[in-house]
């Protein structure tokens, strides 16, 4: 019976500087991936992204709190006719969005 497609049974072997070496493994942890899982991966075409370290995490969920609040106050503003201050908050929520989409890529 041939090996099925998913068994990891050949072997490359290629030489790299020690710094090299070094960066190749940062970015593996940083992705939280073997280094041979890394390289597999990125000769593959793949390229991982690093995962979000918890003060990111942490950013994220309270900016996403305050994008609550300022929905909430801008709802509030448009119900009582405070056009001035809805504008203002509307501006606001949509550049925070902005935010939180690029620190969620």
């Amino acid at each position: 019976m041939p090996p099925s497609t998913h068994q990891l049974t050949e072997r490359l072997i290629f030489r790299v500087s020690p710094a090299d070496r070094q960066q190749i493994q940062r970015r593996a942890v940083a992705c939280g991936l073997t280094l041979s899982a890394y390289l597999r991966l990125v000769a593959l075409g793949t390229i991982p992204r690093a995962r979000p370290n918890q003060v990111q995490l942490e950013t994220v969920y309270h900016l996403a709190r305050i994008g609550n609040n300022l929905n909430q106050l801008t709802k509030g503003a448009h119900q009582t006719r405070a056009y001035v201050l809805s504008h203002r908050l509307e501006e606001t929520l949509t550049a925070l969005e902005a935010v939180l989409r690029e620190l969620s890529r």
